[in-house]
């Protein structure tokens, strides 16, 4: 990875693997654990293990990046994260502290907030929330409330679970696509892309308008980061004047899945077009006058070093 240059992209380690897989046949599934969204203690401990090989692995290959580029690891070394998909944060007690780099984590963030946000603190974690879209039919405000509402809290994103449409998305509403398959236009307009492509062609989606909505709320988090960092202001701060000026208020509800594994959606009736587009034009504004700097990134994701050997746990 790091001859190949890719130095500067988040690279996950992740675990899908779910005992519950062997429901449909023991050959089905490899794992003893739920390692995706771990439900009892032994999964944590399960975790546990093979976090401490990941960052073991990488603290092995950190001695000898550091030899060939001349101490310029900062910059150099591969961005090797570990990843936890949690829906349970209340339960991972100090098993994972120190070892996860990027923490996935559901709504119970909301209800556990100094569990979460804690840890992002005191190891530096990154901390993204997952969630459900808003349906079809429903306003396109949701993502752009979603994504100021964790900013404000203190999360570094969001992940809307499962993202990727079929052919049938464009003639069925679809809650799960934010991406739709191109259609086939060589075989007339009213004929859909294949769900896979052909030998040797490249793959291609089209952006959903509620895609579009979350690049929106990604712009508006850019325009507080620069706000926040120009009038020298904690982030918190900024994100408690933000909440009160759209009346930022989430409810969690349940998606048409349901049960006790269900993702949920953050949704928000009291949030406001023309809430939004002031706010956005105000501080749009005011940064044009201010001319702050121009850098090429306003966040650098890189967890520290995750040495055990350190006084880890």
């Amino acid at each position: 990875m790091q001859t190949r240059g890719w130095t500067d992209t988040l690279l996950h380690g992740f675990l899908n693997n779910k005992n519950n897989f062997k429901a449909n046949g023991w050959l089905r599934g490899s794992s003893s654990w739920l390692l995706d969204e771990p439900a009892n203690f032994q999964d944590y401990w399960a975790l546990r293990y093979f976090a401490q090989a990941f960052q073991e692995g990488i603290n092995q290959a950190r001695p000898r990046a550091k030899k060939s580029t001349a101490g310029a690891e900062g910059t150099s070394f591969p961005r090797l994260v570990f990843r936890v998909d949690d829906s349970r944060p209340q339960w991972r007690r100090d098993a994972l502290d120190g070892l996860v780099d990027y923490h996935v984590v559901g709504s119970a963030m909301r209800q556990y907030p100094r569990l979460v946000f804690d840890r992002k603190r005191w190891f530096g974690e990154i901390v993204v929330e997952y969630g459900g879209t808003n349906p079809v039919q429903a306003s396109n405000l949701q993502p752009v409330g979603w994504t100021l509402d964790a900013w404000s809290l203190g999360a570094d994103g969001v992940l809307p679970w499962q993202t990727i449409g079929t052919a049938r998305s464009w003639q069925q509403g679809d809650e799960l696509s934010l991406f739709y398959p191109l259609p086939d236009v060589g075989r007339g307009a009213g004929r859909l892309a294949r769900t896979t492509s052909p030998p040797g062609a490249e793959p291609g989606v089209v952006p959903s308008m509620r895609l579009k909505a979350y690049r929106r709320g990604q712009q508006d988090v850019e325009y507080l980061t620069l706000w926040s960092r120009q009038c020298g202001l904690p982030r918190g701060t900024v994100g408690r004047q933000v909440r009160a000026a759209l009346h930022l208020s989430g409810s969690r509800q349940a998606t048409e899945s349901g049960g006790a594994e269900d993702a949920g959606r953050i949704d928000y009736s009291g949030l406001r077009p023309q809430d939004l587009w002031a706010l956005r034009v105000r501080i749009g504004e005011a940064l044009s006058l201010a001319h702050p700097a121009t850098q090429s990134r306003l966040v650098d994701f890189r967890p520290p070093p995750r040495d055990q050997s350190a006084g880890g746990p």
